[in-house]
């Protein structure tokens, strides 16, 4: 996904991005629109609103991309055992800080320990 960003945005060459194990891209597609084309693909696919990081929090197990949609309201329960009647996403997240995972309001679908 990081890489997908980077060519897509022409911000390196897609014959520059480096081999990782495992990982079997073929991000040099014998031309550069071509092959940006298709790494704009990706970015789409993968409802990118920023480029990944290689050291995210996702890579550690802590943090989630989710969308979450609801009609009405959700009775739930916070972090401090109080039920909480949820009707707007701003108090999904809170309840979600509650239980120390953090919204990151810029990136709809992410969802961390540290709002990152």
């Amino acid at each position: 996904m990081h890489y997908s960003w980077k060519v897509a945005h022409g911000q390196i060459a897609p014959k520059d991005v480096p081999a990782i194990k495992g990982c079997d891209i073929i991000w040099d597609h014998g031309d550069l629109a071509t092959s940006k084309k298709a790494a704009r693909e990706m970015v789409r696919l993968f409802h990118m609103a920023h480029q990944a990081s290689l050291t995210s929090n996702h890579i550690n197990g802590l943090a989630v991309d989710m969308t979450i949609h609801w009609q009405g309201s959700l009775d739930m329960v916070n972090g401090a055992g109080k039920a909480i009647e949820v009707k707007t996403g701003a108090q999904l997240h809170l309840v979600g800080a509650s239980y120390g995972v953090h919204k990151l309001v810029s990136d709809p679908p992410h969802w961390s320990a540290n709002g990152h």
